[in-house]
């Protein structure tokens, strides 16, 4: 009996490695578009959450090299 349910405890172990090493395989990360300076015309005046523009890799850039520590 309990060589039984050892036996299920490892199936359903590798079943739930494979099912997280395929979603992490299955959906590569996204390269941030290029900066752009936020004085260009090409930046709008305000930048809202959720956005994803050149803009916005600028905006970050700026607050991680001036951010504490």
């Amino acid at each position: 009996m309990e060589s039984g349910r050892r036996a299920r405890t490892t199936v359903v172990a590798a079943a739930v490695l494979l099912s997280a090493a395929s979603l992490l395989a299955a959906a590569p990360a996204m390269a941030a578009p290029a900066a752009i300076k936020l004085t260009s015309a090409s930046c709008p005046t305000e930048i809202l959450q959720g956005q994803s523009s050149g803009c916005v890799t600028e905006l970050k850039n700026l607050l991680n090299a001036t951010a504490p520590g």
